[in-house]
Parts: C-alpha cells; structure tokens; sequence
C-alpha cells in the first residue's frame, strides 16, 4: 500500500487551489477588461495576428489623416483659383472694351484702374491660406508668396523649381505620394510679377493695364493674337482652368482612397476584435464556472487537511 505523505497531500490541495484561482483570475480580467487575451502567452499566434493587423490599422489611420490634410489644402487651393480665373474673366472683358477704339482718354483711365483692382485682388487670393500655410507659396508655407514693392508692383518669395522647394508631396498610402499644391510661380507669379530685368519683363496684368492707360490698342489685342495682352492672358487663363482641373480630379480620387480606407480598417478592427476581445455571455458564464470551482477547491482543501489532521493524530 503506497502511504501518501501529509506534505504531498498539502502540495496537491495548494495546486488545486493556485489553478482554481488562476482561472478565476483570467476569467474576472476578461470580464472585467472585454479582453480574451491578457497577456501574450494567453494566445501567442492570436497576439501576432492582432499586432499585425493594429499595425496596419495605425498606417492607414495616418494616411487618412494625411489624405484629410491634403484634400482640405487642395479645396482651398481650388476655389482660390476659381475666383482668379472669375477675375481674369473680367479682365478679358476690360481689355475687349478697351480695345474697341471708342475710348476717350478718362474711359481708357478707368478702365486701366479696374484692371488694377485685379490685380490687387489676384495678389490677395494668390496668398490664401489653409489654415496657417500659404496654399501657393510652395514648400515655404509660412511666408507670404505674394508682396508688395515699393513701386507698387508684386514679388513671389515662395517656392520655386529651381530651388526645388515648389511641390508640396505628401504619403496617400503604401510607397503612393501625391503632389497636393499648385505653385504660385507656375499659375499666379507671371499674372501680376514683372522682372526688373535686364531685359525688364512686366506681368501680364501689369502690361495690359499700363496699354489701356496709354490706349494702345494693337497692343492690348492684335493680328497676332497669342503675343497681344488678351492673347497673353487667354494662355494664362487656360493654364489656371487647367490646374484647377487636377486638383478636382485628385480631390475625387482622395475622396476614393479614404473611403476605401475606412472600409478596410473596419474590416481589420473586426478580424482583431475577433481574435482578442471576449464574448461577454460566454465571458460570465466562465467566470460563475471558475468561481464555483475555485470555492469547491477550498472547501476540498478544508476537508483533506481536516482528515489528515485526524489521521495525524490517530
């Protein structure tokens, strides 16, 4: 007959009790925490699985935010350049009249003054800002693209191609940029900054605005039309119709992204909800099991230990 040492029979029941309260333990944290797995050795594979997918919820959560960022910039951007080319419009319709040979010389005043309007206003929508950034000062978003000289006359201090600081790009998604701004010096810059020269270059506006003072009418619009003033600012205006054209189409195809986006980190939470987030009936049905349990080992260990004791003393 194999004898049964009191220490091994205290051993037995303090396991007993150790393992009841370990399961009760898990089961009052999952309860109580929504989480099946409470450590990584709960569930190693499962843990793997849902740092991966957080990891992947985390970068496409940035690349919304950024796609947010850059839709608002964009927006911004575009209906600047609507209201330029509403403007540029109206200058196209000042140099039609002036051009038309009717004008005395206070006509022909006014309506280089109209045009000096324009020029003041393109000034002002060329330094929009999104937020605290100037939309078309390039990569130098904190200065002012746009400013006044002394003569009265527009300087571009932004971004250029040259010095390789004129587009904006911003990460959209997994080795995917996109270009997000519209240069001043490519779409506004020509429009109301001269060059001092040599040789001296003026603006578009600038020019058109001084041929209407001195009533030059061949040089407001010609026979050779794409080297008049209208002829100069039509490619001007194209040139803008198209730019704002992309940022539409960009704008809609983030709009798209995001969407998309927001469907797959949906779908990501979920599959790593399912791997570590408890099913809360289940959860309690668990933890009144491992609370019977745990109280059934202690009354156990009560009991053995009592009948050892008597034993003992038999």
């Amino acid at each position: 007959m194999i004898r049964v040492s009191s220490e091994q029979v205290a051993q037995n029941v303090l396991y007993g009790i150790q393992d009841s309260y370990s399961k009760l333990s898990t089961a009052i944290s999952q309860s109580n925490s929504g989480l099946a797995i409470q450590q990584p050795s709960d569930n190693p594979a499962g843990t793997t699985k849902v740092l991966d997918f957080n990891n992947q919820i985390a970068d496409l959560t940035q690349y919304d935010n950024n796609m947010s960022t850059a839709s608002g910039f964009m927006s911004t951007s575009s209906s600047a350049l609507t209201s330029i080319s509403n403007l540029l419009q109206q200058a196209n319709q000042i140099g039609l009249e002036a051009a038309n040979g009717t004008n005395d010389s206070t006509d022909l005043q006014g309506l280089a003054s109209q045009i000096g309007d324009i020029i003041t206003q393109v000034a002002q929508l060329g330094n929009t800002q999104y937020g605290s950034q100037y939309v078309f000062a390039g990569q130098q978003t904190s200065t002012i693209p746009f400013a006044q000289g002394a003569q009265g006359d527009y300087q571009y201090n932004g971004g250029t191609a040259a010095s390789s600081d004129s587009a904006i790009n911003i990460t959209v998604g997994q080795n995917q940029s996109m270009q997000i701004n519209v240069p001043g010096e490519q779409a506004i810059s020509s429009l109301i900054c001269g060059s001092a020269g040599p040789p001296a270059v003026a603006s578009i506006l600038g020019k058109l605005q001084t041929d209407i003072a001195d009533g030059d009418t061949s040089a407001i619009s010609s026979a050779n039309s794409s080297q008049s003033d209208l002829g100069q600012l039509s490619t001007a205006m194209s040139a803008i119709t198209d730019a704002n054209a992309t940022l539409g189409s960009q704008i809609t195809q983030l709009t798209n992204m995001q969407n998309t986006n927001k469907a797959t980190i949906t779908s990501l939470t979920g599959f790593a909800s399912s791997i570590e987030d408890v099913d809360l009936p289940t959860a309690l049905v668990s933890l009144q099991s491992a609370q019977t349990a745990y109280q059934a080992a202690l009354e156990s260990a009560s009991q053995t230990m009592q009948n050892s004791l008597l034993n003992y003393l038999k």
